[in-house]
């Protein structure tokens, strides 16, 4: 038994010093096993994601009066609940949305801008033509109190006017690919004009809840 300490010894200090050589030089091993990890991650220090919404089948689908209509969740697009999804209607104010969108794009909170023309058309923020206000009160208008004058301000103001921003909201949508959607003004009243469908607009509100600037205001 005394004979065989001094080599069992001397085999676990060759085999620790292996081990170190293949920690501190990999490549030794050649490139395949180079490039693999030595140390395996434990399953619970891996970050899973969460599993996408599942309709149990348990709740009957709600009774809506509306004609379209559509339930989705935001992170994974999940469609949960639908109703003629694909059906065009007027999009009425919720033009509004993208009106807020394109002007984000091209003014500051801080910039001043000029009534150019005064808008009786409900619903108002009261602007007065020639009256000098800032972009956060135009878009404090145009989300809160769905002022068609806000509206109409921000696209006047816009380099090139009114058709420039129309066109440039439709430009956006589709950038954000609402295949089903179109924009004839800035605030909506265009019935005959403004369409699109539930998909597109929950589409389009995904878009919008991450931006700070919008959250903010909502949020106040």
């Amino acid at each position: 038994m005394k004979k065989t300490q001094p080599i069992l010894i001397a085999v676990i200090f060759l085999i620790s010093a292996s081990l170190f050589i293949v920690y501190k030089h990999p490549t030794l091993l050649g490139n395949n096993l180079a490039e693999k990890s030595i140390i395996d991650v434990p399953s619970s220090f891996l970050i899973n994601p969460a599993p996408y919404p599942l309709k149990s089948g348990r709740t009957p689908a709600p009774i809506l009066s509306a004609k379209a209509a559509i339930v989705m969740d935001a992170d994974s697009k999940k469609v949960m609940y639908e109703k003629n999804r694909e059906l065009r209607f007027s999009p009425a104010s919720t033009v509004k949305i993208m009106t807020a969108l394109v002007a984000l794009e091209r003014y500051s909170l801080s910039d001043l801008l000029t009534v150019q023309t005064e808008s009786t058309i409900p619903s108002t923020m009261v602007l007065v033509e020639v009256e000098v206000i800032s972009f956060e009160s135009l878009l404090y208008g145009l989300l809160l109190n769905s002022g068609n004058d806000a509206a109409l301000a921000l696209a006047e103001n816009y380099p090139s006017g009114t058709t420039a921003f129309v066109a440039r909201m439709n430009g956006k949508a589709k950038k954000l690919s609402l295949t089903d959607t179109f924009f004839s003004d800035v605030s909506g009243l265009d019935d005959n004009g403004n369409f699109t469908t539930a998909t597109d607009l929950a589409q389009l509100l995904i878009s919008w809840r991450f931006l700070e600037k919008i959250n903010y205001i909502l949020n106040k």
